[in-house]
């Protein structure tokens, strides 16, 4: 809901996937999910979501390099 309301604000802006840049691709908070880290997000499609949940290491390498 937080990152949904930065979107209208214009704090955040929706990207492509950060693995593979396919649209639409949803918020990851790469420093956890705890509230102080709700906005500190990377993009990811739905199955490089799940990906990154799992531990995929292409996912990892890829949110290392924008994050």
């Amino acid at each position: 809901m937080r990152v949904q309301r930065a979107i209208a604000a214009g704090v955040l802006t929706r990207e492509p996937c950060v693995v593979c840049r396919a649209t639409p691709a949803e918020a990851h908070p790469y420093l956890g999910y705890e509230r102080e880290h709700w906005l500190h997000v990377v993009w990811l499609c739905d199955l490089h979501h799940v990906r990154a949940h799992r531990g995929d290491d292409e996912v990892a390498s890829a949110i290392e390099q924008v994050a």
